[in-house]
């Protein structure tokens, strides 16, 4: 199954968390509250279609976080770990155009902890 992937908001958020930019909680909306729903199931689904367990996933909102889901990598591919961090925030997006990406920054932190253990940390 071949999936073809946007990256052009990716690519927005990206320069927003490399620029430092950050966003604070606040009380969700409904629609922000689907966004996070979606986040967080896009991980689980990525995940279990290449094998990965998912043993806990949330979208109750604790301090500096608005959703999490516990994924075990084991010995997954580094582009299998670097999908399915991001797909959280593609299919958020992809949902929602319109709500502000919130909660991005931890993911992103994920993505880049893992391109720098398997490309050196001044890899660009």
């Amino acid at each position: 199954m071949s999936t073809s992937i946007d990256t052009g908001a990716a690519e927005v958020a990206l320069a927003e968390v490399k620029a430092g930019e950050t966003r604070s909680l606040h009380p969700r909306s409904v629609d922000e509250t689907a966004v996070s729903a979606h986040h967080e199931a896009a991980h689980v689904v990525l995940a279990f279609r290449h094998g990965l367990r998912t043993p806990s996933v949330s979208i109750a909102p604790q301090e500096g976080s608005y959703g999490r889901t516990d994924c075990h990598f084991d010995s997954a591919p580094a582009e299998v770990m670097i999908k399915v961090v991001f797909a959280g925030f593609l299919a958020a997006a992809r949902l929602n155009p319109n709500v502000p990406v919130r909660g991005f920054d931890s993911d992103a932190e994920i993505a880049f902890g893992i391109g720098a253990a398997i490309w050196g940390a001044d890899a660009e």
